[in-house]
């Protein structure tokens, strides 16, 4: 099981997390599904709403600073807001991602979420 817990985390690393904001070749948009074994994600384009899957690779993260960080999040699908031991909150409050940039995020991310039928 060890084996197969630091395959998963090897993976987890090659794509985005779901509701991650990032920029593809189609424009910007949120992560709305991943696929670890293929390495792919749904992306939803803010452009027109329209659903598109990309390979990985070939997504960017919008906010690249939180890669590093979000590396030593305790949960691997952390959105950075309200979960414990997030490794993208502590570098804000070690001053290692600018304050504002995080709290741009925060609003996209209520943004996104004030969106979602439910």
């Amino acid at each position: 099981l060890r084996y197969e817990q630091e395959a998963y985390e090897e993976l987890v690393k090659g794509v985005p997390k779901v509701g991650a904001f990032v920029e593809t070749t189609a424009g910007y948009g949120s992560v709305s599904q991943v696929n670890l074994l293929r390495q792919t994600v749904k992306v939803k384009l803010d452009s027109d709403d329209s659903v598109r899957s990309f390979e990985a690779d070939e997504v960017a993260a919008y906010y690249p600073e939180f890669t590093e960080p979000a590396k030593v999040c305790r949960f691997p699908d952390c959105l950075h807001d309200k979960e414990p031991d997030c490794g993208v909150k502590a570098a804000v409050r070690a001053g290692l991602i600018v304050r504002s940039r995080y709290d741009s995020y925060k609003r996209n991310l209520e943004d996104i979420r004030s969106r979602r039928p439910y």
